[in-house]
């Protein structure tokens, strides 16, 4: 493969900002060139840090859009019917494609099966469902081939997994991937070990004695969290039984008993899912390796899976109690990996997931010391609120609840991803309505029944049926849109789940388990299993032909100027030429009489920016209330039709159903520093190197 243009401009912006970077890739050469014998990336800048070559931009976070990829599910390139590395690698040119500068895989570690690779059983390792021989998965299986070949095997899959960070950032494109921090799966070795030891005191000194150790919290104490206060008989322990079981659908409890242990251990998700003891410092001792290991693999980024939940306890903060979330050490924690990372390593970031209520949320950030990106949780779901209500003051409460985060902080924000749409902390009135809405339809905003959509606090839907309009797929085109609209005009960094740009939707009636029916297979083209996988039979969750599944795939739509998704991608081409829409700049309400009508603003010293949509299926009038100061220049920058703007910013408008607009508003002398480079970097602060690389053409 041909090193991208893109590519050598990164590098050789690397060269000229970075000046003592050694051995950085001459161009045409690639981003593999960097790295050593063992397949490692430790470029070093002028700090001594560890780089990766990618061009210097310590903000990159707040800006770059970032597409989401469920590994299993994205492309097959092998013909063994699961995704995996090499399909994912020839797939880059669509992300590239798609203006998408970043990509943020699902886990790619071997796991025990259980939650689609959340269940990790070993850290450093490519998981063997991603290479050429999957069934090698089964232990059995694996345990026939002599040693040495699996060595071998191991090893190609994770040159796969090189390759493809390279191919990447040969594109200009960086890499995020996940870590579980939270758990690891019952048969990750660490939690073998626990069990055979626990099993040797209970026999030979007893369960006090059991109980004793697992409560000790230096590096004799347990990896993980035990009880042994009551046998198997005597069911579970009363312990943090105030904590709420998250998989409520599925789970009894959180806690679940070991027979070889003899004794109850702590899980917050399924019972295969043991929690690590962060009381026990080997815990983030080997974290920390884990962490080491992926950065220096070249990685951008990584996600920390389920951060609230590291330590047990009660807590009262914000008004609110927190049982077994949100505790003080837990902070101290994602400080001491963020405190790690930035002395170590030089433009890499942490990605903190914690679905809690906006106050907790934003606690994740700490003082700017903590996490570098947090998904933005509180907002999603009143986006869907506000559109289906048709209501503007959900969307409007929401980014005002986002805002005053720290400057070097950055709001991850997506409309779906690979798990529920969760609606833990919407309102139970909300969360009530909107249950029934899916479950049992709605005839008025077009959504057939979906008895399965609901699942533990959430509903297992796409944003194509969260969307309505089942009935109609023009409107159900057009809402779309105007949630992209939406998502690509607001503050923050918005993600893009993979198949949402084409309008992909749930798989139904199949009965599938957990979330799968949201994990489906990528639809790439008409011929056979949507062009996902060349082989004859594919193993993970795939849309029925029958079910209208060839009507949507990304080759039909790459064909049509008009479609779905170059809809999208003509957004962010506008996003890419604009200050304001790039920069942290935050949110003005913008005053409108109908309610159906969302507007906001976002300035920056030589631009403004006014984001407006119509949130209704039908034509809706309103004023709008906009100042525009004399000799100030007035232009349509985008919108979902012609937008007369030659007589300034009309005072009322009247727009088409989902009818979008974004307007921008340039004073007479706009600074010359506005567009140069293409794109800022986020709340004023600048970086020759991040402006380039953002604002490079594919």
């Amino acid at each position: 493969m041909g090193i991208s243009s893109l590519g050598q401009e990164a590098r050789a912006l690397t060269r000229a900002v970075t000046t003592t970077v050694h051995d950085a890739p001459t161009a045409g050469t690639g981003f593999a060139k960097l790295r050593d014998a063992a397949g490692m990336v430790r470029v070093r800048d002028a700090a001594g840090r560890v780089t990766n070559g990618m061009p210097s931009d310590p903000l990159w976070h707040q800006k770059t859009p970032i597409y989401q990829v469920y590994t299993r599910t994205f492309a097959d390139g092998l013909g063994t019917g699961t995704g995996n590395f090499k399909g994912l690698t020839d797939k880059l040119d669509h992300l590239q494609y798609m203006r998408q500068k970043a990509v943020w895989i699902s886990p790619h570690n071997p796991s025990g099966g259980k939650d689609m690779g959340y269940d990790i059983t070993d850290y450093n390792k490519v998981s063997r469902a991603f290479g050429s021989r999957p069934e090698l998965v089964d232990p059995v299986a694996a345990a026939k081939l002599p040693p040495a070949e699996l060595a071998a095997y191991d090893a190609s899959l994770m040159k796969d997994f090189e390759g493809f960070v390279d191919a990447a950032h040969d594109r200009g494109i960086r890499v995020v991937t996940e870590m579980v921090m939270n758990h690891t799966s019952n048969k990750h070795q660490w939690f073998l070990d626990d069990a055979a030891k626990a099993a040797g005191i209970v026999k030979h000194q007893g369960r006090e004695a059991a109980q004793k150790w697992a409560l000790t919290k230096g590096d004799e104490g347990p990896m993980y969290v035990w009880d042994f206060t009551r046998t198997k008989a005597e069911g579970m322990p009363d312990k943090w039984s105030d904590v709420r079981v998250i998989f409520n659908d599925l789970e009894e409890g959180n806690w679940a008993y070991d027979d070889t242990a003899k004794g109850w251990y702590w899980h917050r998700f399924f019972s295969e899912q043991p929690d690590l003891n962060w009381d026990n410092p080997r815990v983030g001792t080997e974290m920390k390796r884990v962490v080491d290991f992926w950065m220096d693999k070249g990685v951008d980024g990584i996600r920390f899976d389920a951060v609230p939940y590291l330590h047990q306890g009660t807590r009262e903060a914000h008004g609110m109690t927190y049982y077994g979330e949100n505790m003080t050490a837990t902070h101290d924690v994602i400080k001491d990996f963020r405190r790690h990372i930035d002395t170590k390593y030089a433009d890499r970031i942490t990605l903190g997931e914690a679905n809690m209520d906006a106050k907790a949320t934003r606690e994740y950030f700490g003082h700017g010391d903590e996490s570098n990106a947090l998904f933005d949780f509180p907002t999603m779901p009143r986006v869907y609120e506000g559109l289906l209500a048709r209501d503007k003051a959900p969307i409007l409460a929401a980014q005002e609840t986002a805002k005053g985060i720290p400057e070097n902080a950055a709001w991850w924000r997506f409309l779906r991803n690979h798990d529920e749409l969760t609606l833990e902390k919407v309102s139970p009135e909300t969360r009530e309505a909107l249950w029934k809405t899916f479950t049992e339809g709605d005839a008025a905003r077009g959504i057939s029944a979906d008895p399965e959509a609901r699942i533990n606090l959430g509903m297992r839907v796409r944003m194509a049926d969260a969307v309505g309009h089942d009935d109609n797929p023009a409107l159900k085109r057009k809402a779309m849109e105007a949630l992209f609209s939406l998502h690509y005009s607001q503050s923050g960094t918005p993600i893009l789940y993979n198949g949402d740009e084409i309008g992909q939707g749930a798989i139904r009636g199949k009965n599938l388990v957990d979330r799968e029916r949201v994990r489906n297979t990528m639809q790439w083209d008409a011929s056979a299993h949507h062009g996902f996988s060349s082989g004859n039979h594919v193993s993970e969750p795939i849309q029925d032909a029958a079910e209208g599944a060839q009507l949507v795939n990304v080759a039909a739509q790459k064909a049509d100027p008009n479609s779905l998704m170059n809809r999208t991608r003509d957004m962010l081409l506008a996003r890419e030429t604009s200050v304001a829409l790039q920069s942290g700049a935050t949110e003005t309400a913008v005053q409108t009489s109908a309610k159906e009508l969302l507007a906001f603003e976002r300035s920056t010293p030589g631009e403004r920016i006014i984001s407006m949509v119509n949130l209704s299926p039908e034509r809706t009038r309103s004023t709008l209330d906009v100042q525009v100061p004399e000799g100030w220049k007035v232009e349509r920058l985008h919108g979902s039709r012609d937008f007369d703007v030659s007589k300034g910013v009309p005072s009322s408008v009247e727009l088409d159903p989902y009818e979008y607009q974004w307007l921008r508003l340039t004073p007479p002398e706009a600074a010359t520093t506005a567009t140069v480079g293409g794109l800022p970097s986020a709340r004023g602060a600048s970086s020759a190197a991040g402006l380039a690389l953002a604002g490079a053409g594919v």
